[in-house]
């Protein structure tokens, strides 16, 4: 009796490439979701992080009755004024950061620089090995792909935070600030104190009459901005989260000032084509990020928000500003 064999026929090289152009098409569909549910995670992320510090700088509040000075200048034995310290150093004990910041010190010769041309600098001889290559990871947002520990150009490197403060807004045909709280220094830079992290003063909650809820406190500056012929530049509190001013009042106000951000341009329209807007000298950076469509901030209330983009100006201005009085579109 003849047996039959059976043969089972192979995919042909057409129906090969069918399959193979079918799986294409099914990873270019998922690729995007996935990325999208990433980039949510990472959002919910760095959310959490600024809630940590909202709630550091009302328990800062609760302890103290006012909240941090945004940017001061140091009294050093021999250099008066000098670089002092920013408001992170001051909130460290209340972000679980104690036992680093109980080792940092805020007197000398400028404690808030890394510069080290003198030795004895407080900064360099005490601060720079304590901060050196540490990554402070509730200072840096979960979707940004800027260098976080950096070198700024001395001996050690340090973690340059993508939140900043927000001192205020610069004026414009469309807001005004209250008389004596704004100044222009350092190529056009605008300084303003109307908001709820100012330099060399403390602000009460009871200052904040626009109410809490309606003013902004910390925001991000978590992305590359753009240079005059568009290619990506690092702005971002560029000497590390301890740097603060050698400014001494408003009247006084010939240097930089740093890990504040005065409000003058949109939200993710960073360039250093504009005045103001630089890594050194960035007085009004403003706030930008890598997250699609808008930026997040913390209000004085300790509550996280998603800006968009198209929050208008006038809307963030008066969100910088503590008691401008000025009613607020939907935000």
């Amino acid at each position: 009796m003849q047996r039959r064999i059976s043969r089972r026929r192979a995919f042909t090289l057409v129906e090969l490439l069918v399959v193979i152009a079918i799986i294409g098409v099914l990873v270019a569909l998922l690729l995007p979701a996935v990325q999208a549910a990433r980039e949510s995670a990472r959002r919910m992320q760095c959310s959490n992080k600024l809630k940590q510090i909202g709630l550091a700088l009302l328990n800062y509040e609760s302890t103290h009755k006012t909240l941090p000075i945004g940017s001061l200048w140091a009294r050093g034995p021999t250099i008066n004024p000098g670089w002092g310290m920013s408001w992170w150093y001051r909130i460290m004990p209340f972000l679980e950061l104690n036992s680093l910041g109980s080792q940092l010190s805020d007197v000398g010769d400028h404690p808030g620089t890394l510069a080290n041309s003198t030795p004895t600098w407080t900064g360099a001889s005490i601060n720079g090995p304590l901060v050196n290559n540490l990554k402070i990871q509730s200072m840096i947002c979960p979707s940004s792909s800027l260098i976080a520990v950096r070198n700024t150009g001395y001996a050690y490197t340090i973690t340059c935070p993508q939140y900043v403060g927000i001192s205020g807004a610069a004026s414009d045909a469309n807001f005004q600030n209250a008389s004596g709280r704004e100044t222009t220094h350092n190529q056009g830079s605008i300084y303003a104190a109307g908001g709820g992290l100012v330099a060399w003063d403390a602000v009460r909650l009871a200052e904040i009459t626009d109410g809490t809820s309606n003013t902004m406190i910390v925001g991000e500056q978590s992305n590359f901005a753009k240079s005059a012929t568009g290619t990506p530049v690092t702005i971002n509190n560029h000497h590390g989260f301890m740097c603060g001013t050698t400014n001494t009042s408003l009247s006084n106000f010939t240097e930089r000032v740093f890990n504040v951000t005065t409000i003058r341009y949109a939200l993710n329209t960073a360039n250093t084509a504009l005045t103001g807007v630089r890594n050194n000298e960035g007085t009004n950076n403003g706030l930008f990020s890598t997250h699609p469509t808008g930026v997040q901030v913390v209000l004085c209330d300790g509550a996280v928000r998603f800006l968009t983009n198209n929050t208008s100006l006038l809307t963030l201005k008066r969100l910088a500003t503590r008691d401008d009085g000025g009613p607020l579109d939907d935000f």
